[in-house]
């Protein structure tokens, strides 16, 4: 399964980020993940973001996750 693809602006904010971990939790209770790992999804997304943000200065791109019965994978497309 693909989730909604999450477009990510230039200079994101912190608010901006809020929402698209509102969506990751979204995400997670669609996917009955327990409370550990909805949480370990969120905070992989949230660290893969600020990464992204403090080592190669944001730049837009999109962000989606893909999941089988065994894993999740955090996808993250820089423009």
């Amino acid at each position: 399964m693909k989730s909604d693809i999450i477009t990510i602006k230039n200079n994101i904010k912190k608010e901006d980020i809020e929402k698209i971990l509102i969506q990751v939790e979204k995400l997670a209770d669609y996917q009955n993940l327990n409370e550990k790992q909805s949480r370990q999804l969120r905070l992989m997304v949230e660290e893969l973001l600020g990464f992204e943000k403090g080592i190669l200065g944001f730049s837009k791109g999109q962000l989606h996750i893909e999941n089988n019965e065994t894993e999740y994978k955090i996808c993250l497309h820089s423009d």
